[in-house]
């Protein structure tokens, strides 16, 4: 008890109570096992690894998916409650003028990143007028499906 209270008031100091509490939550948050595609379980470490990439590979590609994913996926979607309205929707399939796209992102705020790359909206405003084609571009090809990119 002496130890709780003193972790309490000292923080994360490295002390006995600190390490049981990290070990702790360190079991708690790592995969110890996982059912593999044939439905059988494993705990090794190498297999987990594979399986995860396995997932993730066939996760983020167009290629066909199994039976099984495909009805998970199904059921996934099944209980998820309607939230956007018919007028909603179909305004989200208007394709946006360059004018819009060019004021929204305008609006952002400078100090987040809108994407993984961790470029900040600042630095994207500074290098618009570079890149604001290849926006463009990749706005029309990934939402209404146009031609490769070049």
């Amino acid at each position: 008890m002496r130890s709780k209270t003193r972790w309490l008031q000292e923080g994360e100091a490295p002390s006995r109570c600190f390490f049981a509490q990290l070990k702790s939550k360190l079991a708690n948050e790592s995969m110890n096992a996982i059912q593999l595609e044939d439905s059988s379980r494993t705990t090794e470490k190498k297999e987990i690894i594979t399986e995860v990439d396995r997932y993730m590979a066939e996760l983020f590609t167009r290629e066909p998916q199994t039976q099984q994913t495909a009805e998970a996926k199904e059921e996934a979607l099944g209980k998820l409650s309607k939230r956007v309205s018919q007028n909603q929707d179909s305004q989200m399939h208007i394709k946006p003028d360059h004018d819009e796209i060019d004021r929204i992102f305008k609006l952002m705020k400078k100090d987040k990143s809108p994407g993984l790359d961790g470029f900040t909206t600042e630095i994207l405003l500074d290098c618009w007028d570079f890149i604001r084609e290849d926006c463009r571009l990749y706005q029309g090809h990934v939402h209404f499906q146009q031609p490769p990119l070049p």
